[in-house]
């Protein structure tokens, strides 16, 4: 290796060590709302005017800021109502909600109010989707959530992203992997986050960075990221479940679904801060806190700090961390109250008193 790409890498390492140890992850802020939140979080962004965007199960779309908040939409059928909610983007200012049947609703905000612009019907490219999360970026949607297709009686494959023109036209699909075993793959959570002109792909249940260039449309690189030591994996047959059984038992899957989301470490947020990639992990441990955020360089992928919170992340922006109070609210007791933590990191403080 070229001695002068070694030492740049070096000197940046060792000048780095100390910042980090000079930052302390600090609460600033907190919104609290008198709204009781029922079902889990699906998505959630910071919009461009500083608004939190969350999207709930049973309680739909919801708009806050430190003062108000408000529903996006009533549940219904008509253009600006909500028939359903997956996934929130941005869309050159826009704001965009992925709802059911393929329908993505575009809202433009205008006097302080979100209000709806049109609707794009999106051309299915083979089997249905469930989408987990969405992009807007180069001119074309991309939307992760697992397409689960039987190639022989006992072999499986999984599409797990789709892209479509701005006009919702099917261009390709990508990230095909092969599995041995039926699994409810749809179900599980597949994240996407923007770093400069790059996207990148996570799937819950693996440490896999796939990079994606949203021009090309292509894969252009997969990198295995370093675990801390609590890493819990999930097995190989996670998700896989016997749809007759759980008829005789409904409470079954329940209970499954309830192992599924919380009793390995699932990577459940991704974000972009600075130069990093950020992730958020389920510890595990009571111990350490329900979540763990864990920073890697975005151009090396190497592990650099790890925080500990009991907030479930919403998103970041201009270094702040907006977050869920006490986890997410489909699965942690805790959590329920409408209630955004904000964070960002700041010098520690030097509270040492000085001797007269």
């Amino acid at each position: 290796m070229n001695r002068k790409i070694v030492l740049t890498f070096l000197l940046t390492f060792v000048f780095l060590l100390p910042i980090w140890s000079e930052l302390e992850f600090k609460l600033v802020e907190t919104w609290e709302h008198d709204e009781l939140i029922p079902g889990k979080l699906f998505d959630a962004i910071v919009d461009e005017y500083g608004d939190v965007v969350t999207g709930f199960q049973r309680s739909g779309v919801k708009i806050a800021n430190s003062k108000t908040i408000v529903d996006l939409g009533p549940f219904g059928q008509g253009p600006s109502d909500i028939d359903g909610f997956f996934a929130i983007t941005l869309c050159d200012g826009d704001l965009a909600v992925e709802g059911m049947a393929g329908k993505l609703k575009i809202f433009s905000k205008k006097e302080g109010k979100y209000k709806w612009k049109q609707t794009i019907w999106k051309k299915f490219g083979g089997s249905f989707q469930l989408v987990r999360d969405g992009v807007f970026k180069a001119g074309k949607w991309f939307f992760t959530g697992a397409q689960v297709f039987q190639k022989s009686k006992n072999e499986y494959g999984i599409w797990y992203i789709r892209v479509y023109d701005r006009d919702g036209k099917f261009i390709k699909n990508l990230i095909k992997k092969d599995i041995t075993v039926s699994r409810s793959a749809h179900l599980m959570d597949y994240l996407l986050a923007e770093y400069k002109d790059k996207l990148f792909f996570i799937a819950e249940d693996e440490p896999i960075v796939r990079i994606i260039d949203p021009l090309a449309v292509d894969i252009k690189k997969e990198i295995t990221l370093k675990m801390p030591d609590f890493y819990k994996p999930m097995p190989v047959e996670f998700y896989a479940y016997n749809p007759k059984d759980s008829m005789k038992n409904p409470l079954a899957i329940a209970r499954q679904w309830a192992d599924w989301k919380t009793g390995y470490t699932r990577i459940n947020r991704v974000g972009i801060d600075g130069d990093h990639l950020v992730l958020q992990v389920r510890t595990c441990k009571k111990e350490l806190g329900l979540f763990a955020l864990l920073f890697y360089n975005a151009e090396s992928f190497t592990l650099d700090r790890v925080v500990y919170t009991n907030d479930l992340l919403l998103d970041i922006k201009g270094g702040k961390f907006y977050m869920f109070a006490n986890g997410n609210p489909g699965y942690d007791d805790e959590a329920g109250d409408y209630i955004v933590n904000i964070y960002q990191f700041e010098k520690k403080s030097n509270n040492k008193k000085v001797k007269k």
